[in-house]
C-alpha cells in the first residue's frame, strides 16, 4: 500500500516490459503512470490516471504514443475512452462521446482546427 515504483516483465504473445509509478493498494496500481515497451525498447506507450482493480485505465486519464504524443484524454471505462478527445497523427481531432472506440456524438476537426463534421444522436 502507498506510493512506490514497480518494474516487471510480462509476456503477452511476446515480451513486454511494464513500469508502474504511483499509488498502490494491495500491490495494484490505482493512480499514477503505466509505461509499456517491447523487449527492444520500441513502441513505448504511457498511460496516466486512475486504474481499476484489473489495473486498466478507469476514470480520468490520458494516453500517449511511443513518441510521447497525446493520443487520448478524458474519461475511460475498461481502458476505452468514453468521453473526451482523440488526437490523430495527421493532426485531426475528435471530441465528444465514444462507444467501442468510435465517436458517436461530438465534433471532428481537421489538422488546422476547422470543424469538418458534427455528429448528434437524435
Amino acid at each position: 500500500n502507498g506510493k512506490g515504483k514497480i518494474y516487471f516483465t510480462k509476456k503477452i504473445n511476446y515480451k513486454n516490459s511494464i513500469e508502474e509509478k504511483g499509488i498502490f493498494k494491495n500491490d495494484q496500481l490505482i493512480k499514477g503512470e503505466k509505461y509499456y515497451s517491447s523487449v527492444y525498447g520500441k513502441n513505448v506507450i504511457r498511460q496516466e490516471g486512475t486504474f481499476n482493480n484489473l489495473e486498466i485505465l478507469e476514470g480520468a486519464g490520458t494516453k500517449y504514443d511511443e513518441n510521447g504524443n497525446l493520443i487520448e484524454e478524458g474519461t475511460f471505462k475498461n481502458g476505452y475512452l468514453i468521453v473526451g478527445e482523440k488526437y490523430y497523427e495527421n493532426g485531426k481531432v475528435e471530441e465528444g462521446t465514444f462507444k467501442d472506440n468510435v465517436l458517436i456524438e461530438g465534433k471532428k476537426y481537421d489538422e488546422n482546427g476547422n470543424l469538418i463534421e458534427e455528429i448528434k444522436i437524435d
